[in-house]
């Protein structure tokens, strides 16, 4: 036995190393993992105006106190990938010297935004801001510290003399990889759209959904927790495959809070024309959500 579990550490250990040393994964699960405050209110607020309902001798709040109530979720979880684009970027910033972690989280929530909003009628399409684009959120995090990092390497930016403040001086250097990373985001995305009809974000939830369907699996849920004891046992972090799977475990979260706010009992992802929708059936009604 002892043979066994020697060889088993002698294969897995290296691939262990190299997962834990990743700056990618690193930086999502840090920028994951600084999510947890906002989702421990969030689900405070949900608990306590669900409480009423599931214990009967509680008196019922009225209509006005529980829609108060469900406010601070729904901003929370209306605004997460929006926030998820932000903290992954700073994070990922921490592994370049000369990166500003402020101004990158800054440039990666504008580049996201810009790809997943649409502009009409004065108003702003906040579709895919929560959960729907989470996955997005973190490829535009990486992707822009990665470039910005390029671009500063290769002294594309306007220096400033050493007379001027840092923060004026900063604000100057971001100039010109600012106005890149909007031509490169914002370009691309209105290419995608025009040559597939829906945007970069729409796309990615698409590829998506299957992993987030599966992820309410009892095979889905063994693995993972499977993979966490054994990466306990190689030396690492199990619960960093927690906070790596968190977009699935959000976007999971988010359709059974819808369907249970519906009343309803089982929910059901589908993706059609690049949206994804939720059905919520119980007999022959149906209800669907798009996001």
């Amino acid at each position: 036995m002892n043979n066994f579990l020697d060889k088993l550490d002698h294969v897995l250990s290296p691939v262990a190393d190299v997962l834990s040393n990743n700056k990618f994964l690193r930086s999502i699960a840090n920028g994951l993992i600084a999510l947890m405050p906002l989702t421990m209110v969030a689900a405070i607020f949900s608990i306590l105006e669900a409480l009423p309902k599931v214990a009967s001798f509680l008196p019922q709040w009225s209509e006005a106190v529980d829609a108060a109530l469900l406010v601070p979720y729904n901003v929370i979880f209306g605004l997460m990938a929006l926030i998820v684009s932000f903290t992954v970027a700073y994070q990922h910033s921490k592994n370049y010297e000369d990166s500003d972690s402020m101004m990158n989280g800054l440039l990666s929530l504008l580049c996201f935004v810009l790809m997943a909003s649409t502009y009409e009628n004065m108003t702003f399409s906040a579709q895919y801001f929560g959960y729907a684009g989470i996955f997005a959120a973190v490829l535009t995090a990486l992707v822009s510290v990665e470039l910005y990092h390029f671009l500063v390497k290769h002294n594309l930016r306007i220096k400033m003399p050493d007379s001027v403040p840092p923060l004026v001086s900063k604000s100057f250097e971001a100039l010109i990889p600012l106005l890149i990373l909007v031509t490169v985001f914002y370009g691309g995305n209105c290419l995608v759209v025009s040559l597939t009809g829906n945007s970069i974000p729409a796309l990615i939830q698409s590829l998506v959904t299957p992993a987030i369907k599966g992820s309410d699996s009892i095979w889905y849920q063994a693995i993972l927790h499977f993979l966490m004891q054994l990466f306990f046992w190689l030396g690492m972090h199990g619960l960093s495959l927690i906070h790596i799977s968190e977009p699935t475990r959000q976007a999971e979260i988010s359709y059974a809070v819808f369907c249970l706010k519906k009343k309803k009992k089982k929910p059901d992802i589908i993706n059609r024309d690049g949206e994804t929708q939720v059905e919520c059936t119980e007999g022959k009604n149906k209800t669907t959500q798009k996001g």
